[in-house]
């Protein structure tokens, strides 16, 4: 029976060792998986600071190619304004020759205008002076006319006068003989 108790002491011991160098092996095992897990959490937690950088990033990212994209549809409108803007220029200054060409063909008109209205009043006057002369001509003539027609009754009256004389002096005559 010793040997038997031997047997399962050594059994016992045997199995505390194998237990022991187990136990040992876990110990070094739940070590390595301590060390690893501290690890992997260390670089979990580094790539999760990663990830919440690089969303940062992204939404920095983002935020800059919303503001290019908002930049690029200005610096598009400003364009379509500023060829807006050169074509009314252009209109204008069309617009405006054309209206130094009728500003230019005005004055020359005016300038033609006041030239004929020199003309027309020298005219005017020569004509007005003519008027004047031919108006006191008539009244010249009608004072004349006015003085030969008394001249005329006078000499009608004369010749009347006359007349009868002869023809009294004729029935005279006619009567005496």
């Amino acid at each position: 029976d010793l040997e038997r108790a031997h047997r399962s002491l050594h059994d016992v011991v045997s199995t505390k060792n194998a237990a022991e160098m187990q136990s040992e092996v876990f110990k070094a095992d739940l070590m390595k998986s301590e060390a690893l897990y501290k690890e992997a959490k260390l670089k979990i937690s580094s790539l999760q600071s990663n990830i919440l950088e690089l969303q940062e990033k992204g939404r920095l990212f983002d935020d800059l190619v919303r503001k290019q994209q908002t930049g690029e549809a200005e610096i598009l409108n400003l364009r379509k304004l500023v060829e807006n803007t050169e074509e009314s220029m252009r209109k204008l200054v069309l617009k405006d020759a054309k209206n130094q060409e009728k500003l230019l063909n005005a004055e020359k008109k005016i300038e033609l205008l006041g030239m004929d209205k020199s003309l027309l009043q020298k005219e005017l006057t020569i004509v007005t002076d003519r008027a004047l002369r031919v108006e006191e001509n008539v009244k010249k003539l009608e004072n004349d006319l006015h003085e030969v027609t008394i001249k005329k009754d006078a000499l009608l009256l004369q010749l009347n006068q006359g007349r009868e004389e002869l023809e009294a002096d004729y029935t005279l005559k006619l009567e005496t003989e």
